[in-house]
């Protein structure tokens, strides 16, 4: 079934029937232009609001079916009941009447009251009011596939999906936006073996607190177990800090994977047997917990921290340049047992005056094996809140002339002294290591580095791959940190070294070809 591309419609596209494995049903688009966008939202008539008295410029509109959000030409427009926290009739009306860009919907009297700063029938804009939300659904419906569609308006509190799929089996999501969502822009319930691929969400309804919305969800509750998810090539932008990118959650969640998810302005929470390969965040921070697998990320800028939980493994983790503006002021927080953090560059941004230390654990029950990690800003501080040493298992580090505290002390230690006092980072090294182009996110070390062929080559048998992809054993030892070297071999009797290829030469792995 096609939409023609450049259509709209304000209805609800349903699945109505299951397709076979071999032959899935299709939901698609046909022609040129704009994806076929299905809105959740109706425009109101503008004429036909009439004022609320007072002296105000607000107006009210009949409105017989519950409003999930008001948008003025794709702008929130903010709840006057998510502001105030309350129901009261009163209120609500008192504060619509007298704050500009709000509105509230009177149940008793069935009217919808809003105040767009001025006269609503002459204002230019289109004003919408969100009637349905799940724009795009999928409901006990399997072999199901959703191709180049856009969902948009669907913003309801607590509720509000663009694109659901709930109860069903092998459905697929594939190329679509999801904009102005409530709760979720794309939601998988109860649901297993879906996959969602070169997704983008962004635009989220205000005042929903702190995680009241994430833009991407995998639920399935304790009536099921082994629920897999696959999500791939999704950007996320606009949705707000305090919303995650991601999160998941249920007794009924199997494995699920994340791979090339970038998400701007919001964090990434890998929890319940989640993997994820190459993620970047931008302004937000990336957690990992509940037995969550990191392989392969990139954290830039404002509060891009990388906390780790229970069993948290990251490995392949590029921190650049690390900012503390709100949420940890550290880097590297960890606060569950037996973490594990190994082959990560960080660094902290030079002019940064807030960052408090490079690794802080944020409660004393939580352990970590740190180690293979290039900490590459100079004199920089480790922290550790432990109760005890034996919480810390550290080792083939490369740290910047870093210091250490001890736990409960104002006591800072050199690499040495640290080593002597507490037997860890024996094998680590102290100097500064020198990058190909750190500036324009080469953190490949240089030839002749610090930090090259100094992890012994059988110490990490299962990290096969660096943080670009590239096979991590090419010399006589790992490179420390998330980039391996590669070789430069050049024609028969010309020089051999390690580093950017050149043109005209032919660059080899160590092992097979490239």
């Amino acid at each position: 079934m096609l939409f023609e591309r450049g259509g709209e419609w304000r209805g609800r596209l349903s699945a109505s029937s299951s397709g076979t494995a071999a032959a899935p049903i299709v939901y698609g688009a046909y022609g040129n232009g704009a994806k076929p966008r299905f809105y959740g939202s109706d425009i109101l008539n503008k004429a036909g609001f009439v004022g609320v008295g007072g002296g105000s410029v607000a107006g009210q509109i009949a409105a017989p079916v519950q409003v999930g959000a008001v948008l003025a030409d794709g702008v929130f427009l903010r709840s006057s009941e998510l502001v105030t926290g309350s129901s009261n009739a009163a209120v609500n009306r008192a504060h619509v009447s007298s704050t500009p860009g709000s509105w509230w919907r009177d149940q008793t009297s069935q009217t919808l009251i809003v105040n767009t700063g001025g006269t609503i029938s002459s204002d230019p804009r289109r004003i919408t009011a969100v009637t349905r939300d799940d724009a795009v659904f999928n409901n006990f419906k399997s072999n199901i596939v959703f191709r180049d569609l856009a969902a948009d308006e669907t913003a309801f509190y607590n509720r509000g999906y663009a694109f659901r799929v709930q109860d069903g089996e092998n459905v697929r999501i594939e190329n679509s936006e999801a904009y102005r969502a409530g709760k979720h822009h794309f939601g998988v319930i109860n649901s297993t073996g879906f996959v969602g691929k070169g997704l983008y969400a962004t635009l989220t309804m205000p005042d929903q607190g702190f995680g009241g919305a994430t833009a991407l969800v995998s639920y399935s509750d304790n009536r099921f177990s082994g629920h897999t998810s696959l999500w791939e090539d999704v950007v996320i932008e606009n949705v707000g800090a305090e919303n995650p990118g991601w999160y998941s959650h249920g007794e009924g969640i199997g494995q699920i994977t994340l791979r090339n998810i970038v998400a701007r302005g919001t964090s990434l929470i890998l929890k319940e047997k989640t993997t994820g390969y190459n993620l970047t965040t931008i302004n937000g921070g990336i957690g990992v917990g509940a037995g969550g697998m990191l392989d392969g990320a990139t954290l830039r800028g404002d509060n891009a921290s990388l906390s780790l939980g229970e069993d948290a493994v990251a490995r392949n983790v590029l921190i650049d340049r690390y900012r503390y503006v709100s949420s940890y002021a550290s880097p590297v927080v960890v606060s569950g047992p037996n973490a594990r953090l190994e082959f990560a560059t960080v660094t902290i941004d030079p002019s940064n005056p807030g960052w408090g230390s490079l690794v802080a654990f944020a409660n004393a029950g939580a352990t970590l094996d740190l180690s293979s990690s290039v900490f590459a800003s100079p004199g920089t501080e480790f922290s550790f809140t432990m109760t005890n040493l034996d919480q810390l298992v550290s080792n083939y580090n490369l740290m910047a002339n870093a210091w250490f505290r001890l736990p409960g002390s104002g006591v800072r230690l050199t690499l040495a002294q640290w080593v002597a006092m507490t037997g860890n980072d024996v094998n680590s090294l102290n100097g500064t290591p020198t990058f190909i182009d750190a500036l324009n996110g080469n953190f490949n070390l240089l030839p002749g580095s610090i930090g090259i062929d100094a992890i012994p080559a059988g110490l990490y048998p299962d990290v096969l791959l660096d943080r670009n992809g590239r096979q991590r054993l090419v010399g006589s030892g790992y490179d420390i940190g998330a980039f391996e070297g590669f070789t430069v071999i050049p024609e028969p009797g010309a020089a051999v070294w390690m580093g950017v290829a050149l043109a005209g030469l032919v660059m080899r792995r160590r092992r097979g070809t490239e």
